[in-house]
């Protein structure tokens, strides 16, 4: 496994790791700025996250491609509605692939510490992400999808936070202000005005 892997998260470490410092896990060790952005992602996959910003998965992309590789992190469908091989744009296949031997080499680095690996990333509404924040409307993105609006809109919300997270953690200020545009695309019509309420 090849570079600098961060660290297992803390609180899954048991007490005694609660009295170390990120980087003393793993090998090479963590870089102290890599452990403070981790300490700022809030996510379930927030070592992968961390993960992706480190390898620099996502500094070629544009707005809406970086919305919908990063719903990846967000979508979890229940097992029945689970697709094998989702419909993603051209644009985020590659970086999507990328993702998943950076979600593989985790999950090799926490089995090595007898860790329970987190999910996988889903792409199941990548397609419909991308769609939504090049400003088509709720109803064409969702016309041939089995998804409701509210699922849709819940996982817009949930997205609009991971980017804002990006937008304050990326270490490339160019990434930065693609999350931040990635993030208004997403934010506007019915996902801004649900926000709002």
């Amino acid at each position: 496994m090849g570079g600098t892997m961060v660290a297992p998260r803390a609180r899954d470490r048991g007490p005694a790791a609660h009295h170390r410092e990120p980087h003393e896990f793993g090998g090479p060790h963590l870089r102290p700025t890599q452990g403070q952005r981790l300490r700022h992602i809030y996510s379930e996959r927030d070592l992968l996250v961390a993960e992706c910003l480190r390898r620099g998965h996502w500094t070629s992309l544009d707005p809406a491609a970086l919305a919908a590789i990063v719903s990846c992190l967000v979508h979890e469908p229940r097992r029945e509605d689970a697709e094998a091989f989702p419909r993603l744009p051209p644009d985020v296949g590659g970086a999507f692939e990328e993702m998943l031997r950076a979600w593989d080499d985790l999950r090799e680095a926490e089995s090595s510490y007898d860790l329970p690996s987190g999910p996988q990333p889903d792409a199941g509404i990548a397609w419909l992400t991308h769609r939504w924040a090049r400003g088509h409307s709720l109803d064409a993105v969702l016309r041939d999808a089995d998804l409701a609006a509210g699922d849709f809109v819940r996982r817009c919300k949930q997205l609009v936070d991971l980017l804002d997270q990006i937008v304050h953690v990326a270490p490339e200020p160019a990434l930065r202000v693609t999350a931040r545009r990635a993030l208004d695309s997403v934010l506007r019509g019915v996902v801004a005005a649900d926000r709002l309420d």
